[in-house]
């Protein structure tokens, strides 16, 4: 019995973790296509579930910025503040 839950939490964790990298996955590839509506909705996920890095946060905001979004400064700065050795 033990052993039964143990491989189910298991197999849980590993179905949440590689659901999050897909997720990664398709907003990068939306993103090079210019998808940037589509790509920042999946950045915001991932930004909202707390499992993100600069790459994401970068990107989020340059979707504003693309996207003539009033945020676009207030998410720049937010990146820099978090990550002020960046790029």
């Amino acid at each position: 019995m033990y052993k039964s839950l143990l491989s189910l939490i298991c197999f849980f964790c590993c179905s949440v973790l590689l659901h999050a990298q897909s997720n990664i996955e398709i907003a990068n590839n939306l993103f090079i296509n210019k998808k940037y509506s589509a790509a920042q909705n999946l950045y915001n996920q991932q930004i909202i579930s707390g499992d993100y890095n600069e790459s994401i946060l970068y990107k989020h905001a340059k979707c504003s910025k693309e996207l003539f979004n009033s945020d676009a400064l207030f998410l720049y700065t937010k990146f820099l503040e978090e990550y002020p050795h960046s790029f």
